[in-house]
């Protein structure tokens, strides 16, 4: 036999009254045996018809937007699911939507308290079950009723009518909750993008992230643009194109509310964030964080120059860095280059010098330049292009910088009037080195004859191929007789060969060539106007249209008289080296006196050099020649 209880007595008991309407009450036999009123709960439960139980605290939490979790209490004071946890004496009721009746044979619900455990999976145990519940969000109201009988006899009821508050959530230091799911913060990046002045936080589990990338998303994601007060923003009023906040599916927008407060301290090293938001669809994200972070800049890393209209452009995998006292030397280019040096294989190197007072500032060259320094290498015309010089009058631009000399933003676009552009913008970590560098371009040696006008005008330019060599033994200048200018010495004949002839080498309207005496040979810089004992040279050249003369030589005395077409400037250096490999430069311009008057100045004016470097050829004509094939 099941039993009958006192709960179960005294609800049979109220709706035997309630059947009889006023029966009872208007007797008047006196009879004092009638049974008393069933209790009535006012916020508390009975449990199994025990003793009432006042309910003392009561909250609630709320998960996938509409299903709320109600847990009510008699320990006073509870305002958190740990102090419910700990308290281990709350009444749970699970409902989706509490808006009323539930109906607990179709609805999502759940009761438990102590032992009696009901929902919907489970009501074959239960003889009876009604819930309702209803929750004014407003006004922070709750009317819940529940009465459950179970098949075991066992019974609960619940009568509640007053405050229930949400959950006061877990504190969260240095970590991000989103509905629930908490993730620690590893890492914090600060990327700024000098374009538009907007500048985007990364929050990270992972650590030791410094910038942010595709390949490892971050968890939390906040965007402040240029010029919003982040102290303390109200996110139910806050421009979502001002403001942005994005974590998983959570973006704010139309209907967000929550509070979120961002600040740096002092000297800008230190971050402090807290966020408490909630989207119109229920979601709810929170966030807690004091410490440290590292910034960065958005940046192409790329670098272009344009020269005639025609631009070239590179990523820029490296900025190098050499320190001298208070400036830092700069240098970057459109070659991917392990050091400074190659940078040079590129078409366009910078070299820039700033200052640590003048790292963080933006530059007008125009009329800042002084405080910088710039030069732009060109490698293909082996020209520079220096803004404290003369190639560098009229520049213009902007060099912008930010960050520090080891981790640095650049960011420069500059114009030489009369030469190229440059543009470029680059964020990383510097690459220092221990020496300084030059990154002139210096223009390979290439052996070539060179006539210039007076004006500068090229008259003739050509490379040479090769430099044919002869020596003469006991050579006989002018006979070797000295009353006719004459003398009999070694004799090193030079004979300079273009690139693209054929023809026989002592094709002298081809080739130039150059005498000069072996006791002279390993002369540098040698001054052949200058008259120098045993100095006898020739440089025959039979081309009228670059010199007037076919032959001009030292000047000597034949019967008293002066002879010999010496100009006023030239010069040479012939070197042959222990490795058989010569070094020979030849200078001269077309200018001497006349023959009958030495005042007067004859000659075509033209400048001539020739420069060889590299080993000699056997010589090739049918002349007398002493060196032998050793001798090359």
């Amino acid at each position: 036999m099941k039993k009958l209880n006192s709960s179960r007595l005294r609800v049979l008991t109220w709706a035997v009254l309630f059947a009889a309407g006023g029966f009872a009450s208007c007797s008047d036999d006196g009879n004092d045996d009638n049974p008393p009123p069933p209790v009535e709960l006012k916020n508390q439960i009975e449990y199994d018809g025990g003793k009432l139980i006042d309910i003392k605290s009561a909250i609630f939490d709320v998960e996938d937007t509409d299903l709320y979790t109600f847990y009510l209490s008699p320990s006073a004071g509870i305002t958190d699911l740990a102090g419910m946890s700990a308290a281990k004496d709350y009444l749970k009721v699970v409902v989706r939507n509490p808006k009323g009746t539930v109906n607990t044979a179709s609805d999502t619900f759940e009761i438990s308290y102590k032992d009696i455990s009901v929902k919907k999976q489970t009501m074959n145990d239960a003889e009876k079950v009604q819930l309702s519940a209803d929750l004014v969000a407003e006004t922070s109201q709750l009317n819940l009723y529940t009465e459950v009988t179970l098949k075991s006899g066992k019974t609960l009821l619940a009568r509640y009518n007053s405050t229930c508050t949400e959950a006061i959530p877990q504190k969260l230091e240095n970590q991000f909750e989103l509905d629930k799911s908490i993730t620690q913060i590893g890492s914090v990046v600060e990327w700024l993008d000098p374009a538009d002045g907007s500048a985007t936080w990364y929050f990270y589990a992972q650590s030791d992230v410094t910038a942010p990338s595709d390949a490892m998303p971050a968890g939390l994601q906040i965007t402040f643009a240029e010029g919003v007060e982040t102290a303390n923003i109200d996110l139910s009023t806050a421009d979502p194109a001002k403001v942005r906040v994005l974590c998983g599916a959570f973006k704010n927008g139309e209907g967000t509310t929550g509070a979120l407060g961002f600040s740096k301290n002092a000297d800008g090293t230190g971050l402090t964030v807290s966020l408490d938001a909630r989207h119109k669809a229920g979601s709810r994200l929170r966030a807690a964080y004091a410490g440290a972070f590292v910034s960065g800049y958005k940046s192409s890393d790329r670098i272009q120059v344009t020269v005639a209209g025609t631009p070239e452009q590179a990523g820029m995998k490296r900025v190098f860095r050499y320190k001298e006292s208070l400036m830092n030397n700069f240098a970057f280019g459109l070659a991917d280059a392990a050091a400074p040096a190659g940078l040079m294989t590129g078409n366009y190197a910078v070299q820039m010098g700033l200052s640590d007072l003048n790292i963080g500032k933006t530059i007008d060259l125009a009329t800042q330049g002084s405080m910088c320094t710039f030069a732009l290498y060109d490698y293909l015309t082996y020209k520079t292009y220096d803004i404290a010089k003369s190639s560098g009058a009229g520049v213009t631009g902007t060099i912008t910088t930010a960050g520090t000399a080891q981790r640095l933003y650049l960011r420069l676009s500059v114009v030489f009037p009369d030469g190229p552009a440059v543009e470029g913008e680059w964020f990383g970590d510097v690459t220092t080195v221990q020496e300084a560098f030059d990154l002139t371009p210096v223009k390979p040696f290439v052996p070539h004859i060179k006539v210039l006008s007076p004006d500068g005008e090229t008259v003739l330019e050509r490379n040479l191929s090769n430099m044919e060599v002869r020596l003469e033994k006991n050579y006989r200048l002018r006979g070797g007789d000295p009353q006719y200018g004459g003398a009999t010495f070694d004799a090193y004949f030079l004979y300079f060969r273009h690139e693209g002839s054929a023809e026989p080498i002592e094709t002298l309207t081809y080739y130039p060539q150059l005498m000069i005496p072996a006791s002279y040979l390993g002369s540098a810089d040698l001054d052949l106007a200058a008259p120098q004992d045993g100095l006898h040279w020739s440089f025959t050249y039979h081309n009228n249209s670059v010199v007037l003369q076919n032959e001009y030589t030292e000047r000597y005395t034949m019967y008293g008289m002066t002879y010999g077409t010496c100009p006023d400037e030239v010069k040479a250096t012939v070197v042959r080296n222990t490795d058989k490999t010569w070094k020979v430069s030849f200078t001269m311009t077309d200018s001497y006196p006349s023959a009958y008057n030495p005042d007067r100045k004859e000659g075509s004016k033209n400048s001539i050099s020739i420069e060889w470097e590299g080993a000699a050829t056997k010589y090739s004509g049918s002349k007398k020649n002493d060196l032998t094939d050793a001798d090359y």
